[in-house]
């Protein structure tokens, strides 16, 4: 009898790659829509922003920072809700989203266990009026709250309220509907993932819950991607809605010593570039607007000897954020991009129609060259900003170039190229298939597209696999199905043009699988050895589940395919897979000779603690969590019996 095992593998591992220093704009793959950036104003905790801090933050005028989110504190007594309210209503007359996160229910609404505040069950109906309630107050005062919080930080609830996980499920299941505004889930400290997994294997609270909202405390990059709600999550909102990168040293720090550490003011910028290219965060909210650490100054000392700079100013992290915050505004969507040109070198691009802006990261005490190719832009002219020790978003000369340009960037810097496409040129939405979308073989792909035109009238739409011709279509709504499609992976574009010539595309990759089989062909015999990384053919998605679209392991098997294949050192050599993340499964097409009992021998290597990986046949699971000890090394071998 033959059966299919899954695999699935949950070893972390850390790498290091070499890259080029060409930077590919991709502006067909589509990412996450971008909400905003922003941070918190706390007034029950700390006063308020005074006028001019409120234009400061919120205002998108020269040396202001372009903030588009407000978060505001919901007190558990109602008389406090008027605190920040002058903020909330300047944030929203500037054309910022504000939301709500409440850290108390009111008194009588909770109990205590063990000295830890905790909800009360019994008060989850008044708990859910008290939050509609407030909408209601900040309704009657001009102000839109777009969504509120279930509760702050219910996994570090030192000083507030303690929710489980399950708390949290029938809560949103079952009083959701008594709040007008959207539900944005409660918010982990540490976007611990164990507090959304219930609420997306849920499919009530999910249907219940608008927004995920998380922190980022002491978060590593590698966790930052959340396969499950990329997997069910559909249709939701993923914010980062509070994080700093430091609370101890002066937001000024801008000294060559600390390029490599949280006091630079960089570093704000290098892990808003991680949440939105790694997390896919939509928004990034820090903490707070206004403190020494912060985005503009409170004007006093960080008590470590630094200079503190006069209150009411913007800070450098302040003006690290508004590299993004001032010019990828709400709606623009990001594209894919070479994310690590170069060491410490950290991009990403976004687009809003035909319009384009790429950020720039430089965290090296030298300048670095870079070349920036954009495939079918329209654009052929960019402006550019930057952020250095002495510059704060200083305009450069534009850059004359089109499809493809040089730069330099300044050492320890932050660049922003916008760029401005032609009013009238068109501007092309395939709306299917999805980006990366996946097909077996043979395929039968319809490609539906919108254009919109500022002068003229389309006079064609014509449809391609790459550079080869498929079809055309000369009135809406476009469409053109390629049928037969075989194995392979293909960027498929809509290229539209007007009646006065000019021309406007969008494109999309899509792959296509041939059908699932052993690798080489023929079922691995059991008993018998099966190496990993004969997984079967079949792709991404389909015969295995990898989280980046890259070969991180560099050895030169299979490099068509996503897992991280290295070379291997234990007796024997050849390869092996490595640098695993949490969720990431393969499957192999065995041919079982005899029923049985069989012993499951591993083959691992690990330099670190805490790993599992479990086994499954046929979708049951029959070995779960088994634990990879720490060997000492990533190529230092041992057996696991299973």
């Amino acid at each position: 009898m033959k059966k299919n095992i899954l695999v699935c593998l949950w070893l972390m591992c850390c790498y290091s790659v070499a890259f080029s220093q060409t930077v590919t704009v991709n502006l067909s793959s589509t990412k996450q829509v971008i909400k905003g950036f922003g941070g918190i104003n706390h007034p029950s905790w700390y006063s308020d922003l005074t006028a001019a801090e409120r234009d400061l933050a919120f205002g998108n005028g020269t040396g202001q920072l372009g903030l588009t989110v407000l978060r505001k504190y919901v007190s558990d007594n109602s008389s406090e809700w008027n605190l920040g309210l002058a903020t909330a209503q300047r944030a929203q007359a500037l054309g910022a989203t504000v939301f709500s996160t409440p850290w108390n229910p009111p008194a009588g609404m909770f109990i205590t266990v063990n000295g830890v505040k905790r909800i009360n069950p019994a008060t989850y109906s008044q708990y859910a009026d008290h939050l509609n309630s407030y909408v209601t107050f900040m309704k009657k005062n001009n102000v839109d709250i777009y969504a509120i919080s279930v509760q702050n930080e219910p996994d570090y609830a030192k000083e507030w309220t303690e929710w489980s996980p399950q708390e949290c499920v029938n809560f949103i299941k079952g009083y959701a509907s008594r709040i007008n505004c959207k539900l944005m889930t409660p918010e982990s400290f540490q976007y611990r993932k164990n507090m959304y997994d219930p609420i997306l294997n849920d499919a009530t609270a999910l249907a219940n819950v608008a927004v995920f909202g998380a922190h980022l405390y002491g978060t590593q990059y590698a966790d930052f991607p959340y396969p499950l709600f990329v997997q069910k999550g559909a249709g939701k909102e993923l914010w980062m809605t509070e994080v700093y990168t430091d609370s101890k040293y002066d937001a000024n720090i801008w000294s060559d010593a600390y390029i490599n550490d949280s006091r630079h003011a960089l570093k704000v910028a290098e892990h808003i570039h991680y949440a939105l290219v790694q997390g896919q965060f939509q928004t990034y909210v820090y903490w707070p607007i206004r403190r020494f650490y912060a985005l503009i100054h409170d004007g006093k000392s960080d008590g470590q000897g630094n200079t503190a700079a006069a209150a009411g100013s913007a800070t450098k992290r302040g003006y690290c954020m508004a590299q993004f915050s001032k010019w990828v505004r709400p709606g623009y969507v990001r594209v894919d991009a070479t994310a690590n040109p170069a060491t410490n070198v950290f991009v990403s691009a976004y687009k809003n129609n035909n319009d384009v802006v790429i950020v720039a990261i430089n965290k090296t005490t030298s300048a670095k060259t870079l070349t920036f190719s954009i495939p079918g832009t329209q654009v052929t002219s960019w402006e550019n900003y930057t952020k250095t020790a002495s510059k704060n978003l200083a305009k450069g000369t534009n850059i004359n170039g089109s499809t493809s340009f040089q730069v330099t960037l300044d050492a320890a810097s932050v660049t922003t190229f916008v760029g401005k496409a032609s009013t009238d040129a068109p501007v092309v939405t395939i709306t299917a298939p999805a980006s990366d979308a996946v097909y077996p073989a043979p395929a039968s792909i319809t490609i539906n597209a919108t254009v919109t035109v500022g002068t003229g009238t389309i006079s064609n739409v014509q449809f391609f696999n790459g550079t080869t011709l498929l079809g055309d279509d000369a009135s809406a709504p476009y469409s053109f199905t390629w049928t037969n499609a075989p194995a392979g992976s293909y960027s498929i574009c809509a290229v539209a043009t007007s009646s006065g010539g000019k021309t406007g595309q969008s494109c999309v990759t899509v792959k296509v699988n041939p059908a699932q089989a052993a690798y080489g062909g023929t079922p691995w015999p059991v008993p018998g050895k099966i190496e990993f990384e004969n997984y079967d053919v079949g792709g991404n998605g389909n015969a295995y589940l990898d989280n980046a679209a890259t070969n991180s392991g560099s050895a030169s098997f299979r490099t068509d395919e996503d897992v991280d294949i290295e070379n291997c050192t234990d007796v024997g050599t050849g390869y092996n897979i490595g640098y695993a993340t949490t969720g990431e499964w393969m499957e192999y097409t065995v041919n079982v000779a005899t029923a049985g009992k069989y012993d499951l021998t591993l083959r691992v290597a690990c330099n670190g603690d805490g790993r599992t990986l479990s086994v499954s046949a046929k979708d049951v699971t029959i070995a779960n969590n088994v634990a990879i000890p720490n060997t000492a090394g990533w190529q230092t071998w041992q057996d696991v019996k299973v």
